[in-house]
């Protein structure tokens, strides 16, 4: 992008108004910051022959959250258009499942690879290729939505007339006097305003029709709280302009926990029969949609109970369940307008849109009965199933629970502790087993042609949503009786009863899906594998396997089911050949002709048996998978505040590799290379729990027996807590500001299992909080970071919060167990060691003046722990080369005399300073003359490049690259 382009010669045609306006010379603005539905955009750009948009969520070609959209135009020009996936923003379709939103960005030209002035563009060439641009977020935008709220749907819904609007207004302008309608229309500047008369109006939901084909909808659920200012209004027959424009953070249910929010009241709720609700059952229904400012204290206190005790009379108690406890004289007040509401919400469409606010509004009614007949009536057996459990509820539970399963607002996260809260409820445990066993049963008799075969009919979308609770209860408890239960229930919905490649329920298995990506086990993602393998539907396959990537990894966070996985060995005849899959060290498929290990697919087996083959390496691959997520749940085993069962794994290869204690008298434990003490109480071995010396001597046994450990554990780091943090209390500054490469550090993120949004430069989008749970559950870490520059972030503070009572609460740094702190603080410095800008050695003369201190300070500084550990390697490795009369180690450097030069390689950024008088040596990579020497551990590839460096430097005369050599002689 030029920006240097005079600005008087530019020519920008505004995409909503049409008209000339100034910009940044080669890129359209009229285009930016689009909230679009990124299916629809891309297979309309895609139709009309824009290539390359595609996005995603994964790593590799075509994954990134950004992407470029280009299309060829005549005379040699070429259109590109940016996109980027907000992670912020989602939808959901008709069968639950998520659909991302893109964001627009540039759009230019190019000529020759080189970006133009828009003005040298060819005025049709232009106007064709933002008619494209202009018709993709005319049809894509989720400003077109007309339930949408916030600050992009207001300006877009009511702003300025695209081009393809202003148009349509010009046809309307021609149509409306042919019109019987045409005394009641007149066409002001962006709106076509309808007089209507309210004396007839029994539906009050449409308001006017705006030009873009967007018309907003007064909804009887919850009627429209931002209002664009100016937005003309219909009043007593007369025109009127009304201002409800609202600042802030977008409607709905907040969760702040002990903290209300404040937003203006809804306007009265009118039902379709031109029902009004009174002010108290107005309120009531606010307090049970989750609508009203009134804090919340779940689980302590129904947000019903806290709205209605501070209203109606000051309640007094020793707990939050006690002070806001209903009692009898709140009861009987509320009891008409309780009534009232029912019978509001029971009408026309209501009974499926609230139906567990009906059920607590029933109780304070005392109209079960009724709603209990009414719900019979429209909703499937197993909602209707779950509806019997809540009405033996009190109606304080009943309003938990609603407020437990409702859908947050955009921004709010869903509430902690949901489902263990649920398996505590009365009768739900029973519910959830009876539920997927109705499911099956019905897929069973969809199969067997006793219901009639309808796609995606065989539930309805309450039905969904119960069997999803169910089946996520389930899985949290590691119920015996689930796995042969789901695996039938997922191979029934998965494939259609007659050869379509449709399915009776992509809703439900989808929903399963995400369930086991939350509460995963060894036997459920096997059974969605089977149901993968077994559907006909190939966007279904797409999507699970997706899924699978996140299943998969997620389940190291359970180590109690972790430790059922397969230990995934195999030895099977092919025909008159082997096919081994071994596990001990990398997992490896190999191929045998009696006692001979071949080097590859025996020809004959290819030939004959393609499909076995196929299978067996589809397996290698699940068996890879599955070492690494069982590698990673031992890892996460350390910060446990309960020892793991270990003794499962007994006969694993992994665990000959691992160190592990035994407890050979109370409070004595004896560290013994294998899992090979029996009858006594065992934990992995940790250095923080180890004297200096036992240290030492495991370093020497890995290093002496060139022992690959699954994870780095003899030299494994230690994080104490500092003076520094001591005096901070609650949040750690030791890695804070530091400037990291963005998309390397959210790949480490995602690697390392921490969760966190994408960055992006949009509101709310410039800080973000990544964060991990870990010991089971019960603390989080999280690591603050922001946006410092075009594809860079920056580190900020590290904090820890303790799950107590279902929230998380702040806890001092002190408080934290030492090993949670340690391996959370670990995870932190190898995020910084691997994503700084510090360890790019070309940033000395490439990088920005305003960042110049920061990389020369950093690349050199005092060592982190995690180099201090590699100094400890390099010391015990140098000694057994060929080099180790040239190296000495300092307290920061690898010290390597060469001929020419001496050179001092810093340990923890792998930089090079040569002496005398510390100039800079930009060294990018190196060989690897130390091939066959054993490196201990590898996790970040910083040892390996150290060693290269030292060994290309020692034999600085020999150096042939002219980019180097110049440097040495300088």
């Amino acid at each position: 992008m030029s920006s240097a382009s005079p600005v008087h010669n530019l020519v920008i045609i505004s995409s909503r108004s049409g008209l000339v306006a100034p910009g940044q010379g080669t890129q359209h603005l009229g285009l930016f910051d689009h909230l679009l539905r990124y299916g629809q955009a891309k297979a309309l750009l895609t139709g009309r022959g824009w290539t390359g948009m595609t996005l995603g969520h994964w790593d590799g070609a075509g994954g990134s959250g950004w992407c470029t959209a280009t299309k060829e135009l005549p005379d040699g020009l070429t259109a590109a258009w940016d996109f980027h996936l907000d992670e912020h923003s989602y939808e959901r379709d008709g069968y639950g499942n998520t659909a991302s939103i893109c964001v627009s960005g540039d759009l230019r030209f190019t000529s020759a690879g080189e970006t133009i002035l828009l003005a040298e563009v060819p005025p049709l060439i232009l106007s064709e290729a933002l008619r494209d641009a202009d018709l993709a977020v005319g049809v894509t935008s989720t400003g077109l939505d007309p339930n949408g709220t916030g600050e992009y749907w207001q300006s877009y819904s009511f702003g300025d007339l695209t081009g393809t609007a202003e148009v349509r207004r010009d046809a309307l302008t021609r149509l409306l006097p042919r019109l019987t309608i045409a005394d009641r229309c007149s066409l002001e500047d962006r709106f076509l305003l309808v007089r209507g008369d309210p004396a007839h109006v029994q539906d009050p939901s449409r308001l006017g029709q705006h030009p873009h084909g967007a018309q907003r909808r007064l909804s009887v659920h919850r009627p429209p709280r931002h209002r664009r200012s100016g937005l003309p209004a219909l009043r007593g027959g007369r025109w009127h302009v009304v201002d409800r424009s609202v600042q802030g953070v977008p409607p709905g249910r907040r969760r702040h926990h002990h903290r209300p929010v404040h937003r203006p009241p809804d306007p009265p709720l009118t039902g379709t029969i031109g029902m009004h609700l009174s002010p108290l059952a107005q309120r009531l229904f606010n307090l049970l949609t989750g609508t009203a400012n009134d804090p919340s204290y779940w689980p302590e206190a129904s947000q019903l109970s806290v709205g209605l005790v501070a209203q109606v009379q000051a309640g007094v108690g020793s707990s939050i369940a006690a002070r806001y406890a209903l009692d009898e004289q709140v009861r009987q007040r509320m009891v008409t307008p309780a009534r009232e509401l029912v019978e509001f919400l029971l009408q026309d469409d209501r009974r499926s849109g609230e139906p567990f606010s009906v059920l607590v509004a029933a109780g304070l009614a005392g109209m079960d009965a009724e709603v209990r007949s009414r719900h019979a009536e429209v909703r499937g057996p197993i909602a209707v199933a779950e509806m019997e459990v809540l009405l033996g509820w009190d109606v304080e539970r009943r309003a938990l629970f609603a407020e437990a399963v409702r859908e947050p607002p955009y921004g709010t996260p869903q509430l902690p502790g949901v489902v263990e809260w649920l398996s505590g409820l009365p009768g739900y445990l029973d519910f959830a087993r009876t539920a997927l066993e109705m499911a099956e049963a019905r897929v069973a008799a969809i199969h067997a042609g006793e219901i009639p075969y309808k796609a995606e009919k065989a539930f309805e979308d309450g039905e969904k949503a119960a069997i999803g609770r169910a089946v996520r209860l389930a899985l949290f408890r590691d119920e015996p009786w689930l796995p042969e239960l789901l695996d039938r229930l997922l191979r029934g919905i998965a494939v259609a009863p007659t050869q379509a490649k449709t399915l009776p329920s992509q809703g439900v298995l989808f929903e399963i899906a995400r369930a086991a990506e939350e509460h995963p086990t060894p036997e459920a993602i096997s059974a969605l594998r089977a149901a993968r393998r077994a559907t006909r539907h190939a966007g279904v396959s797409k999507q699970l396997d997706r899924k699978f990537k996140r299943i998969e990894p997620a389940l190291a966070n359970r180590l109690e089911v972790a430790f059922r996985l397969p230990d995934g060995r195999v030895r099977q005849a092919v025909g008159e050949h082997t096919a081994v899959i071994s596990t001990d060290g990398v997992v490896e498929l190999s191929w045998w002709h009696g006692d001979k290990k071949l080097k590859a697919v025996p020809a004959a087996v290819r030939r004959e048996h393609p499909d076995e083959v196929k299978r067996l390496r589809e397996l290698a691959k699940q068996t890879r998978q599955q070492q690494a997520t069982l590698i990673r749940a031992l890892e996460a085993g350390y910060a446990g505040e309960t020892v793991p069962p270990y003794r499962q794994l007994e006969g694993r290869s992994v665990t000959d590799r691992l160190i592990w204690e035994f407890e050979v008298s109370p409070g004595v434990w004896r560290g013994e290379l294998g899992l090979t003490v029996p009858d006594l109480p065992v934990r992995l071995w940790h250095p923080a729990r180890a004297s200096q010396e036992e240290v030492r001597t495991w370093r020497e046994v890995v290093q002496g027996k060139e022992l690959r450990q699954p994870f780095k554990q003899a030299f494994r780091e230690i994080y104490l807590l500092t003076p520094a943090e001591e005096a901070t209390g609650t949040y750690s500054n030791r890695f804070a500001g530091h400037v990291v490469d963005y998309r390397r550090l959210r790949a480490l993120f995602k690697d390392r299992g921490w969760a966190s949004d994408f960055l992006g430069q949009w509101d709310g989008g410039h800080e973000g909080d990544a964060q991990r749970v870990m010991a089971g559950g019960r603390w989080r870490v999280t690591l603050s970071h922001g946006l410092y520059d075009e594809g860079y972030a920056v580190t900020d503070q590290v904090r820890f919060h303790r799950l107590a009572e279902g929230r998380w609460d702040q806890a001092p740094l002190a408080e934290v167990p030492a090993l949670v702190f340690s391996e959370a603080m670990r995870d932190v410095d190898l995020f910084v060691a691997v994503t700084s800008i510090m360890v790019d050695p070309r940033w000395a003369d490439h990088g920005p003046d305003r960042l110049q201190d920061y990389w020369r300070t950093s690349s050199f500084a005092a060592l982190p722990p995690s180099a201090e550990v590699r100094r400890d390697a390099l010391s015990r490795l140098i000694g057994r080369t060929a080099i180790a009369d040239r190296c000495t180690i300092t307290d920061r450097f690898l010290v390597v005399r060469g001929d020419l030069r001496t050179y001092k390689i810093h340990l923890g950024s792998a930089n090079i300073l040569m002496e005398p008088n510390d100039a800079y040596l930009c060294i990018v990579s190196a060989g690897d003359p130390h091939a066959g020497l054993f490196l201990p551990f590898e996790e970040d590839g910083r040892l390996a490049l150290i060693l290269s460096k030292a060994f290309l430097l020692a034999n600085d005369t020999a150096i042939t690259d002219p980019s180097i050599s110049r440097q040495l002689r300088a």
